[in-house]
């Protein structure tokens, strides 16, 4: 498919203006978290000084996000995607210390085998190990935590894994999706593709039918 057949509009790159001092107009594309209209160059997220970020700004992995994100100039400055990244970063934490207390409950010293064993024991319901993440998806929307991605998690989980040739589906896209959506993930041309012509259809047709998931 041609870049043409991608929904767009001619305008002004509002990050081109600021950035570059380019006020030519050009393909704006519309960011799926914000809503707002980007060319192709500045149209992937990145995370955005806001209030909340404040309080967390001295974590050092989240030094490391805001250092890797502000160091590319592609991109624009999203407020739906900080927050998301500070809710992940949350959660992250919440599994570690959950971690940190059944290890020192322990009452002898544990293996390496069993303190891999039990860090894969403490991730929540609500989240997904690195096998069992929606890869291609995250890879489109940016997060795990997006909401088209938890629709596609409750359908993976209520409709494809009750089912032998679902699992097996799920199986073999664990399988292959890795490298595919790392490909993805350094193209924002692909990421529109991708998203225009099989997440955003699968979407619209699970949401026809929400009983189901």
């Amino acid at each position: 498919m041609s870049r043409d057949t991608c929904n767009y509009k001619i305008g002004i790159c509002r990050e081109c203006k600021v950035r570059n001092k380019d006020s030519s107009e050009k393909r704006l594309y519309k960011c799926h978290l914000c809503g707002e209209w980007f060319c192709e160059y500045h149209l992937d997220p990145k995370v955005a000084f806001i209030r909340d970020l404040l309080g967390k700004i001295k974590d050092s992995k989240w030094q490391l996000i805001v250092e890797k994100d502000w160091k590319r100039d592609s991109g624009h400055p999203c407020i739906p995607y900080t927050k998301y990244k500070i809710k992940e970063l949350e959660l992250e934490e919440q599994k570690e210390f959950k971690l940190i207390e059944k290890l020192l409950s322990k009452k002898r010293r544990i293996t390496y085998q069993e303190y891999q064993e039990l860090q894969a024991s403490q991730i929540p319901d609500t989240q997904l190990s690195e096998s069992k993440k929606c890869f291609i998806a995250t890879a489109i929307y940016g997060t795990s935590l997006a909401p088209e991605i938890n629709i596609l998690r409750k359908f993976r989980d209520n409709v494809l894994m009750k089912d032998r040739l679902g699992k097996f589906f799920v199986n073999c896209y664990y399988l292959i999706s890795p490298p595919i959506a790392h490909i993805i993930s350094k193209n924002t041309f692909l990421k529109l593709i991708v998203r225009k012509i099989v997440i955003q259809p699968l979407l619209n047709e699970l949401n026809k039918h929400r009983r189901i998931i």
